[in-house]
């Protein structure tokens, strides 16, 4: 069986679409720059590749280059963002900058066309899961946060595979973020893309200041402000944008669950000295049950993490033609649910299926998540949609219910009250 989200075949995939690409998020200025060169430098290169040029930064994989800004055409080059290069001189500037100029390039998109439904897309990845209405909800969940704007925080026994999917999907797109442990404004600013997703997996052992930078980010995306204001001091030593266009981005904080910390502050939950803030601005879900014996989660656990070892498996076969035309397909279809979700949803029937109270930016996050469930739903190949709908949501509500149900169990607990078992 060919295993379509092989991690290393995505990987190879994602290599040879997306590795001369330049998008916006990796811009250092946004006003253009004018760039004087050696004249006595590179003296195979034409006289016209040394003079001076007015341009903008980007950095990429630690390499700098310089795209002139305007065609010559006279055409504004931002505007043809993202970009693939097709050929670039290596100068040094005055300053002694090595800069990669741009020469040639295209404006590169995927056109939106819908090859397969959100059921066909979510079998490629071939896994019998041993919760299988589990699985499906998360990569329900993975769909929304790509399409629409979402922010959630998700706490679920480890090595159940939560990050999984996320990490995929986000490879074979290019636009989607997994930052594991984050400690950084670059780590952060590296993913932030103006739509798609980003997810902060595992925010344990973090310092004051990391504290603080991390709190600042997730206060500014869970406003659904439509952009991220870095801050000049932070703009300015790391060599940042003053601001990041955020305004279709999806924020997914993934977590392991409470009893798993030896010290209350170190779950997401209570880790901010903002946290009350923070936490009304993203939906909270619990994969499982607060009272899940310890012996069940560990049988859970191995099980699990055998059931999705292909994303991490040894790679078995080739990137194929066939197998690069699905997964083309597969981001050209996500294109087009991009542009056409809101159209593919029956919205009073989704708001008249709300029976639960959820008010502000969670409720926003529920609907959005209640719409990608209506979608996939009414994809499959099965009469009762409406009643696979009622399924699915009712574990939507399981989840927050569980969230919820935890904190109660745990907030009057000292650290050394919380059964733990360490699985290896």
């Amino acid at each position: 069986m060919t295993l379509l989200f092989n991690t290393a075949l995505i990987g190879q995939f994602r290599t040879e679409m997306f590795q001369t690409l330049l998008y916006k998020h990796q811009l250092t200025t946004t006003t253009p720059k004018l760039v004087d060169f050696h004249q006595d430098y590179n003296l195979d290169v034409s006289v016209t590749e040394l003079d001076p040029v007015q341009g903008y930064y980007f950095v990429k994989d630690n390499k700098k280059y310089l795209l002139p800004q305007k065609t010559e055409s006279g055409t504004a080059t931002l505007e043809k963002l993202p970009i693939r290069i097709h050929d670039t001189v290596e100068l040094n500037t005055v300053a002694k900058d090595v800069v990669h100029k741009i020469k040639r390039f295209a404006s590169f998109r995927f056109v939106p066309d819908k090859k397969y439904d959100l059921n066909q897309i979510s079998g490629f990845d071939g896994i019998n899961h041993m919760d299988m209405p589990m699985w499906n909800l998360l990569k329900i969940i993975t769909y929304t946060a790509y399409c629409r704007r979402i922010n959630i925080i998700m706490s679920g026994i480890r090595e159940s595979g939560k990050t999984s999917y996320f990490d995929a999907l986000g490879q074979l797109t290019n636009r989607g973020y997994v930052v594991k442990q984050p400690r950084s404004i670059l780590g952060l600013t590296y993913g932030l893309f103006d739509d798609g997703y980003i997810v902060l997996d595992e925010m344990s052992g973090l310092t004051s200041e990391q504290r603080r930078i991390i709190a600042n980010f997730l206060y500014q995306v869970g406003e659904r402000n439509n952009s991220f204001k870095t801050g000049k001091g932070l703009s300015a030593a790391h060599n940042l944008l003053a601001s990041y266009d955020i305004h279709n981005l999806s924020c997914v904080i993934l977590c392991n669950l409470m009893e798993d910390y030896k010290a209350k502050d170190q779950f997401f939950h209570y880790m901010f000295d903002n946290s009350q803030a923070i936490n009304d601005r993203f939906l909270q879900l619990r994969i499982n049950p607060p009272d899940t014996p310890v012996s069940e989660d560990k049988r859970r656990l191995l099980k699990c993490y055998l059931d999705t070892k292909q994303f991490k498996a040894t790679r078995t076969q080739e990137l194929t033609k066939d197998i690069w035309d699905i997964y083309v397909g597969i981001v050209k279809s996500l294109e087009w649910y991009k542009q056409n979700w809101f159209g593919q949803v029956n919205w009073a029937f989704v708001d008249a299926s709300i029976t639960t109270k959820h008010t502000g930016r969670h409720y926003l996050s529920y609907r959005e998540l209640l719409g990608g469930i209506y979608i996939w739903t009414h994809c499959q190949p099965v009469p009762q949609c409406t009643e696979l709908y009622y399924n699915y949501k009712g574990l939507l509500d399981n989840w927050i219910k569980y969230y919820q149900e935890a904190l109660e169990w745990y907030k009057d607990l000292k650290p050394e009250e919380v059964e733990r078992e360490d699985i290896a």
